[in-house]
């Protein structure tokens, strides 16, 4: 059956090491910017439903802002 376009898994963690080189970032320096940004914000969710780390969910929120997300 089509598993549409997604890589699957183990492909995926092999291209990682490939991708961060053929773009020239410093992926460790970009998540090290990152929580020294944001590491700061306090969580404002109670001890119970904390399944996902907060600075992932702050992510996630910006980049959907900056994609054109509205709600």
């Amino acid at each position: 059956m089509a598993k549409g376009f997604a890589l699957v898994p183990e492909t995926q963690t092999a291209l990682s090491p490939i991708r961060a080189q053929a773009s020239g970032i410093d992926l460790e320096f970009v998540q090290a910017q990152w929580l020294s940004y944001f590491q700061e914000l306090d969580d404002p969710r109670g001890k119970q439903g904390r399944s996902h780390d907060f600075l992932s969910i702050v992510l996630i929120a910006i980049l959907a802002v900056i994609g054109g997300a509205t709600g």
